[in-house]
């Protein structure tokens, strides 16, 4: 019995851990998605890009949360492959898409908010 509940106290410490260490990625310096822990953050560039030109290999970004129900996206950030930089903000947590609001942000795209599709 004892061990049985030296078990339980154990889990529950390291969930409490784990958790805790995903609440501090938020803000967190990164260079791609990997370095976010890969949960529900991505990693958003604190630079814009300017024209055509590729983007410095020092730029660095932060940890920041994915998008949900109602907050802004890109348009262009939901076809990235995950482990990508991205510009602005996160892509939209599934089954969310970046419903596009017709207004362009040169050079990013079609700004939008997340939200469910509309079925046809």
């Amino acid at each position: 019995m004892r061990n049985v509940l030296k078990s339980l106290l154990f889990c529950v410490v390291a969930f409490l851990i784990i958790q805790t260490a995903k609440c501090q990625n938020v803000g967190s310096p990164c260079n791609d998605f990997s370095e976010c822990g890969y949960g529900n953050f991505c990693c958003v560039s604190k630079t814009r890009p300017r024209g055509r030109k590729r983007r410095s290999t020092d730029a660095i970004g932060t940890c920041q949360n994915i998008g949900t129900e109602g907050t802004a996206c890109l348009v262009n950030n939901q076809e990235k492959p995950l482990n990508s930089i991205f510009f602005v903000s996160c892509f939209c947590q599934a089954p969310l898409k970046c419903i596009g609001s017709g207004v362009i942000d040169v050079p990013l795209g079609e700004i939008g908010t997340c939200g469910y599709p509309r079925k046809a």
